[in-house]
């Protein structure tokens, strides 16, 4: 098993901390092979994995060789994983569950097909291991920071008429 630190994605670890006003000192990031992997796989989709406690973040991922991602791609799930470090040290909680996917797929630039959602997903959500989880969390997400987004420019615009 390799270990490395947050360096591995750059900026991005200073992008995490000013959009989640967290800061957090240290984090590890354990590239595996598929042996040291298998106790965090509890899906086919899964290859990587957080733990965050206390005075300890670490990602495990399964090292990019393993996979059939390109090094783009392969990045874009580190980052992923970054994220729900981040929210975890921010709301104490992974939960709501489609919040906590839908920004790590939104921040990480990993896009998902949008769909349609009702507020009964919000709830169905909340704490699903269902794969699709990510693609409605990502619709919600996209469409309120967006939302954001075109409101800022909105009253930016306002001032400067």
């Amino acid at each position: 098993m390799q270990v490395t630190n947050a360096l591995l994605v750059g900026d991005f670890k200073k992008d995490l901390e000013k959009f989640f006003d967290v800061t957090i000192s240290d984090i590890s990031i354990c590239i595996c092979n598929p042996e040291e992997f298998k106790p965090f796989k509890f899906a086919d989709y899964v290859m990587a994995y957080t733990i965050t406690i206390p005075n300890l973040q670490i990602v495990f991922i399964l090292d990019e060789k393993y996979t059939n991602y390109s090094h783009e791609e392969w990045l874009k799930v580190v980052k992923h994983e970054l994220v729900h470090l981040f929210f975890s040290s921010k709301f104490k909680s992974g939960n709501p569950r489609w919040l906590n996917e839908g920004l790590a797929c939104y921040l990480s630039g990993q896009e998902k097909p949008l769909t349609d959602v009702t507020f009964d997903d919000l709830i169905k959500y909340n704490n699903s291991t269902d794969e699709k989880i990510y693609s409605v969390g990502y619709t919600l997400v996209k469409k309120l920071l967006d939302k954001g987004k075109n409101a800022k420019t909105k009253s930016s615009n306002k001032h400067t008429s």
